[in-house]
């Protein structure tokens, strides 16, 4: 049932996330369109939120840097990684050490393609050191905040809108 909830919830997220038109194939209209002029949006990426091996964080930051980019819209996307889903920033030897895996981390493409496009990636220090990671284990460009509620309050009394899929 959970995972249900979390699919429609998805589907519903991306379906209202694209461009705002008039009405849509299936005889939708849209009756608030959505243009952001700004938007500030940190992703809080601590627990596990897949849809099937897809982490909903990505597939959300995906849809809004294309669509921020449609409307022309002045964006930053702070995505910080802690806890349970730390590891998805780490390089592949370092990947697979921590899942014992051997193919390396399959999210580095999604990350770095978000990285290009703009998102900045952070890693909380507190869950790097409790697993005994350092700044070498990363995927490149990632940035080691010091500890990722704080860095999340920071970010929210800058004016960011918290997202935590």
């Amino acid at each position: 049932m959970r995972r249900l909830v979390r699919s429609l919830a998805a589907a519903s997220f991306l379906a209202l996330a694209t461009p705002a038109m008039s009405a849509e194939p299936s005889g939708l209209t849209i009756d608030v369109p959505v243009v952001l002029k700004e938007a500030k949006v940190v992703f809080n990426m601590d627990h596990f939120a897949f849809e099937g091996d897809e982490p909903f964080g990505f597939s959300y930051m995906k849809v809004m840097v294309e669509r921020f980019g449609a409307d022309k819209t002045d964006w930053r996307i702070v995505s910080i990684f802690h806890g349970l889903a730390g590891y998805m920033l780490l390089a592949d030897a370092p990947y697979n050490k921590e899942r014992k895996a051997s193919a390396g981390n399959p999210y580095k493409a999604q990350i770095a393609a978000l990285q290009k496009a703009g998102v900045r990636f952070e890693e909380c220090g507190l869950t790097a050191a409790e697993h005994g990671w350092t700044n070498a284990d990363l995927l490149p460009d990632v940035a080691v905040n010091t500890g990722a509620n704080f860095r999340v309050v920071e970010l929210v009394q800058g004016g960011f809108v918290q997202i935590q899929p």
